[in-house]
C-alpha cells in the first residue's frame, strides 16, 4: 500500500509539473509578444482554461481584423472569469467591430453591473449609447463616469457644448453639477462661450467662499472685462445689482493687507522693479493705523504702476479722488504722481499734479474725472511723469494714505 501511495504521489508531482510547464511556455509566449504563436490553436492549447491566453489571442486576431474569430475568444475568456469587467468591455468592443450592436450593449451594461463605481465601463458605455442614437442615456453614464472619476467633469462639460450646441438649459441638466467646485467649473464653461448671465446664475447657486475654482473665474471675468460681474464674484456681494451701488475706494487707508497677485479690486503692489519697494507703514499715517510707503532705491521704468487699484464707477459721471501724500527727499527726473484710466481702454482720464520732492508733512490732493458713455471701472495708479533722458532713476520716499472717491456734483 505504502508503494502505491507513493507511486500515486509521483504521478500527481509530475502532471501538476506537466499542467505548470503547459501553462508557464504558454504565457511566455504571450507575454513576449510572440504574434505568430498568438494566432496559432497552440495559444489556447496548451492553456485551454487559462482567461489570459484566451484574451491575448483574441488581440491577436483583432488586430488583424480576424473579428469573428477574435469574438469567439473574448467569449472564452469571459467564460473563464466571468465577473472580469474589463474582459466584459473589450467583448463588447470586439462585437461592435463585428456589427453586433445588440451583443455589445449586453457586454458593456455588464461590465457596468460589474465594477458600478468605476469610471471606465460607464464611460466605454456612454460612448456605445452616444454613437448608437441615445444621447440623454449616453450623457446618464458620461455623468456617472465624472462621478467616480472628477477629471473627467471637464471632458462631459466639453461633450456636453459639442453635443447640444448652444442650448445652455440642456448643458446645465446633462452635466448636473453635483458640488459647489462642479458648479464653478461649469459657470467658467458658460463664460467661455459668451453666456455671462447664467455664468453668473451658475456662480450665485454655488454659493462657495474663497476656492481656486472661484480665483479662476474672477481671473476670467477680468480678462473678459466683466468688471461688474467680477466684482460680485469677488466680493461675494450682489450690491452691483442695486441700483443705488455707490461706487468707493476699497481700503482707502491701507489697513488691511495688500495684494501681490493682481487679481481683485483691492490695492495691489506690482513691484516690477527691485529698486522699489512697497509696503504699509505703521508710522505717522495721516488716518486710521497705517499709509503705504513707496521706497525708491535706483532705476526704474516710469510707465510701469507702482501700486493701483480697480473700482467700480457709473457710466458718464463726474467723480473726485481724494488722497493725502507726503515725501521725503525724491530725487528723479521724473516725479510720481496718481492718474485715474479707463479699465478697458486704458483711456486716461484724469491725473494729479507732480508730488513734490518733500513735503513738511501730508498734503491733501484731489483729482477729478469724468467716465465715459461705456466705462464701467477705472484703475487708481501711482506712476511717475518720464525723465528727459533715459535711464530714469529715483531716490527717496513716498506715503500714500486717507484715499475716498465721490461724485461731483
Amino acid at each position: 500500500m505504502r508503494t502505491v501511495l507513493s507511486l500515486l504521489g509521483i504521478l500527481c508531482c509530475f502532471w501538476l509539473a506537466w499542467i505548470n510547464a503547459r501553462v508557464g511556455l504558454a504565457r511566455i509566449h504571450y507575454l513576449s509578444g510572440d504574434q505568430e504563436y498568438l494566432l496559432s490553436d497552440a495559444a489556447t492549447k496548451l492553456s485551454p482554461n487559462d482567461p489570459d491566453a484566451h484574451y491575448r489571442r483574441a488581440n491577436a486576431l483583432l488586430e488583424i481584423n480576424q473579428t469573428a474569430e477574435a469574438v469567439k475568444e473574448y467569449e472564452q475568456a469571459v467564460a473563464l472569469r466571468p465577473r472580469d469587467f474589463y474582459l466584459w468591455l473589450e467583448l463588447g468592443y470586439a462585437l461592435v467591430q463585428s456589427g453586433d450592436d445588440a451583443g455589445a450593449h449586453t457586454a458593456y451594461t455588464t461590465a457596468v453591473k460589474l465594477a458600478p463605481h468605476y469610471a471606465q465601463p460607464h464611460q466605454r458605455l456612454g460612448e456605445f449609447l452616444l454613437r448608437t442614437g441615445s444621447r440623454e442615456e449616453a450623457f446618464v453614464e458620461f455623468r456617472r463616469a465624472a462621478t467616480s472619476d472628477p477629471a473627467q467633469l471637464q471632458e462631459l462639460i466639453d461633450l456636453a457644448w459639442k453635443e447640444y450646441g448652444e442650448d445652455g438649459s440642456a448643458v446645465q441638466r446633462v452635466v448636473a453639477p453635483q458640488s459647489p467646485l462642479e458648479t464653478l467649473a461649469l459657470a467658467r464653461s458658460f463664460l467661455e462661450h459668451e453666456r455671462t448671465a447664467e455664468a453668473m446664475n451658475l456662480f450665485r447657486a454655488a454659493g462657495v467662499t474663497e476656492t481656486p475654482e472661484r480665483r479662476q473665474l474672477l481671473a476670467e471675468l477680468l480678462r473678459e472685462k466683466k468688471f461688474v460681474e467680477a466684482y460680485e464674484v469677488w466680493s461675494g456681494s450682489l450690491a452691483l445689482r442695486n441700483s443705488g451701488f455707490m461706487a468707493s475706494v476699497t481700503d482707502g487707508g491701507f489697513e488691511s493687507e495688500l495684494n501681490k497677485d493682481n487679481l481683485g479690486f483691492g490695492w495691489h503692489a506690482t513691484e516690477r522693479s527691485k529698486k522699489i519697494a512697497v509696503s504699509r507703514d505703521p508710522d505717522m499715517p495721516d488716518s486710521g493705523e497705517f499709509s503705504l510707503r513707496v521706497s525708491f532705491g535706483g532705476d526704474s521704468n516710469p510707465s510701469e504702476d507702482v501700486a493701483k487699484q480697480l473700482l467700480i464707477v457709473k457710466p458718464e459721471t463726474s467723480y473726485r479722488v481724494h488722497f493725502a501724500a507726503r515725501t521725503q527727499k525724491l530725487v528723479t527726473g521724473g516725479l510720481p504722481f496718481l492718474s485715474v484710466v479707463d479699465a478697458s481702454d486704458q483711456l486716461l482720464l484724469g491725473r494729479s499734479t507732480p508730488l513734490p520732492a518733500d513735503t513738511q508733512g501730508w498734503e491733501k490732493h484731489t483729482i477729478q474725472f469724468r467716465t465715459g458713455s461705456f466705462t464701467q471701472a477705472v484703475n487708481i495708479s501711482l506712476r511717475r511723469d518720464k525723465c528727459s533722458s533715459s535711464p530714469c532713476p529715483v531716490f527717496g520716499s513716498l506715503w500714500l494714505d486717507s484715499f475716498s472717491l465721490e461724485v461731483a456734483e
